[in-house]
């Protein structure tokens, strides 16, 4: 007997949606026991996103081989809900931290323990004195402020030592120096009184007199005082012709010294000629730089068979975009620096200024590209008061 039977549950649209196996089987089709009656039991495996909701039909296919098949009568039951094992859970040991484990089940049950207190003694602080707990190690119990009155308090800690008292003269505070106007004060002189009004310098620091005017002794004669200016926000921002607009040094360092990291290009360079990268030149934002000063430059070339000729220019603008001075690097008469092939090359650049002009004309700071022969990658900008 070799002939199957398989049944099916179809949805409205005739779609399979559940598959039926026979007495606990792994195949579908149903091969009866030949010539007699066999009662089977039919479990449906539903497809993934189907329910017994989405059944319309049921089908139930012959499939002919080697005899034939009888179905004698199908029948419906509601599927029982097996009833859970509840286990009566015995043994293990509960802590403060954890339940006790069931050894029948391996399931924690019941209630948390009792802490366990440290039997070593005492643990203390400045001011009080507990028991831990030695399980979860966050509970106390004991707790108390530390008692000295008999010396030593009972957790171990040690007495603070009492300094004898100092009888101290009660001062009679001056309201202009707040130091002592008693006659009989036995301190310090610096605590004492010395009678008002007492003139206070205001120092100059160019002459180190005194700036106010209605000072009666060594005044100074008309040193002005500068508050310092510090650099702030020196943005180099790319020209309007670069590729990709992301190469920027924005710096807002104390102490005369600005310096940063100028992109992401030429490998954590600021590169200048690389193809599709066409800056000829790249200008800073609120030069605020009050004082002369000398600029170190780190600057790499990277030229086609070794041979190097493109160059960097440093100069300064004023608030119109004029060139008022020109930065020469390492004692050169030349402007143009072309850096040594392949390798970081420190440059110090100092500028000369054209006739009229000094540092407090200075709005920018440009630097510009001269492609020949070879690029160039700019790492670092520093400044440094001269």
């Amino acid at each position: 007997m070799t002939s199957t039977l398989t049944f099916e549950l179809l949805d409205k649209d005739g779609n399979v949606i559940a598959t039926g196996y026979a007495n606990g089987s792994t195949t579908a089709a149903i091969t009866p026991v030949d010539a007699k009656d066999t009662t089977y039991t039919i479990e449906f495996t539903f497809v993934e996103g189907k329910t017994i909701a989405d059944a319309q039909n049921l089908r139930i296919s012959f499939a002919k081989t080697t005899g034939n098949i009888g179905l004698k009568s199908v029948s419906y039951s509601d599927k029982q809900a097996e009833t859970p094992t509840v286990c009566e859970h015995e043994g293990g040991k509960a802590t403060c931290k954890e339940l006790a484990v069931c050894t029948k089940c391996g399931e924690s049950y019941g209630e948390l323990g009792d802490h366990t207190w440290d039997g070593r003694g005492y643990s203390y602080n400045d001011e009080q004195h507990w028991v831990d707990c030695v399980i979860c190690q966050n509970a106390k119990n004991n707790e108390a402020a530390h008692d000295f009155s008999n010396g030593n308090c009972i957790c171990g800690k040690e007495a603070p030592v009492q300094e004898p008292e100092v009888p101290t003269h009660q001062h009679v505070a001056c309201p202009e120096c707040n130091k002592c106007t008693a006659e009989d004060c036995d301190g310090a002189e610096e605590e004492k009184c010395a009678g008002h009004p007492v003139h206070e310098h205001q120092v100059c620091p160019e002459c180190q007199k005194c700036l106010d005017p209605e000072c009666e002794g060594d005044k100074c004669e008309g040193h002005v005082v500068v508050e310092e200016v510090k650099p702030q926000d020196l943005a180099f921002a790319s020209a309007a012709n670069k590729a990709s607009a992301d190469t920027y040094l924005n710096t807002n360092f104390p102490d005369w010294t600005i310096t940063g990291k100028l992109g992401q290009t030429y490998g954590g360079y600021l590169g200048f000629g690389r193809s599709g990268d066409k800056v000829s030149a790249i200008t800073s934002n609120n030069f605020a730089v009050t004082k002369e000063f000398v600029v170190t430059a780190v600057i790499k070339g990277n030229g086609s068979s070794g041979v190097m000729t493109s160059t960097l220019t440093f100069e300064l603008l004023d608030k119109d975009g004029n060139v008022i001075a020109t930065g020469y690097a390492n004692g050169s008469t030349t402007a143009a620096i072309t850096p040594v092939d392949a390798k970081d090359t420190t440059y110090t650049i100092e500028f000369t200024f054209v006739e009229g002009k000094t540092i407090a004309d200075a709005q920018n700071l440009r630097i510009s590209f001269a492609k020949t022969t070879g690029n160039i990658g700019l790492k670092s900008v520093v400044f440094t008061e001269k």
